[in-house]
């Protein structure tokens, strides 16, 4: 599994020097903001639009000991991302996100191990912190935004608020987060969720700290999301938080088959998690029930489906491509 894990980090990192931007990017130190290693936090943002806005949150991985956060058992980067990475079809040149190109756009590294949940500080060696930050550096980067008048969120009146695997779970759990900054009627909410996993097995949460996942207890209340130490099916939760985000459009991917949501991060098989997604309390069955709720399901191994050109325009069982299916739950 640690083979299998290491090949989508290093496709992710390439995917960078293969997607050229056509964005004029501006880095943005957020003061207070740090990667897990301690280091300096910033956001990157391309201001076109006033009133059009697209926030994008970088996946890779999570971690919770010394060995999975620095290696040898690595699981996620705990570093400062050196330029900004076109990681994604919507953050590149790409034709396939034209109707976005003219949105303005604030794109989130990640660096933080903790799928933005963090908000604590581990001691993983003798006289060494790491920085659990996630969900402290985009409190801190809306706040900054704000009182810089840097984006006028209260004059917004389209949202994209979207991330792929670990930013999956990033902007689900902050979308409560980004409302209080943008004005409460008449704003186009929608979140995308590209491979959030959330069928996990049953002792999913025991590799994780107490402090680890206090956060996650915290981050998952702001939608209505209970979670319990003994059940990593947190699906079982999902009508709670279709509910608490009624006013949001959401759009969920996911493969049933992920190996990365399954047998590297999940302790799951993929064929246990196919049923898992497929059954009672997947997703797909319990979005049937809410109005501002689709999905998108694909019978494969395949993790994340809107970074490359190659996997956005592959069809779900529906025979729907991925883009086409944002573009759908976008009103596009």
């Amino acid at each position: 599994m640690k083979k299998i894990f290491l090949i989508f980090l290093f496709l992710l990192l390439i995917t960078a020097s293969n997607i050229a931007s056509a964005r004029d990017w501006k880095r943005l130190q957020i003061p207070g903001a740090k990667c897990g290693n301690g280091s300096e936090y910033s956001i990157f943002i391309d201001l076109k639009s006033p009133t059009a806005l697209v926030i994008e949150l970088m996946g890779g991985g999570a971690c919770w000991s010394a060995s999975t956060c620095y290696g040898p058992n690595l699981r996620t980067w705990m570093y400062p991302i050196p330029e900004v990475p076109a990681f994604s079809v919507l953050s590149s040149e790409s034709p396939l996100a034209n109707k976005w190109k003219n949105y303005s756009y604030i794109y989130f590294p990640y660096c933080t191990g903790d799928v933005y949940t963090g908000n604590h500080e581990a001691s993983y060696f003798p006289l060494n912190r790491t920085y659990h930050y996630g969900a402290r550096n985009i409190k801190l980067a809306l706040e900054f935004l704000t009182k810089n008048k840097i984006i006028d969120f209260k004059n917004l009146n389209e949202v994209l608020f979207w991330g792929a695997s670990a930013g999956a779970i990033g902007s689900l759990v902050h979308t409560k987060i980004l409302d209080q900054y943008i004005k409460p009627t008449g704003v186009h909410k929608v979140v995308i969720a590209d491979s959030a996993g959330l069928h996990f097995g049953q002792k999913f949460w025991n590799k994780f700290t107490p402090e680890t996942y206090k956060d996650f207890e915290i981050s998952f209340a702001n939608i209505g999301l209970k979670i319990q130490k003994n059940d990593g099916l947190i699906s079982k939760g999902l009508p709670k938080v279709f509910e608490t985000l009624s006013d949001w459009q959401i759009g969920i991917l996911q493969g049933t088959r992920d190996i990365v949501m399954s047998a590297v991060f999940g302790d799951i098989s993929p064929e246990e998690q196919e049923k898992n997604i497929l059954g009672p309390c997947g997703v797909e069955k319990i979005a049937e029930n809410y109005s501002n709720v689709e999905t998108w399901i694909k019978k494969t191994y395949m993790h994340t489906f809107l970074i490359i050109p190659e996997s956005a325009t592959l069809k779900s069982e529906k025979n729907e491509s991925a883009i086409d299916f944002i573009f759908r739950v976008s009103g596009k």
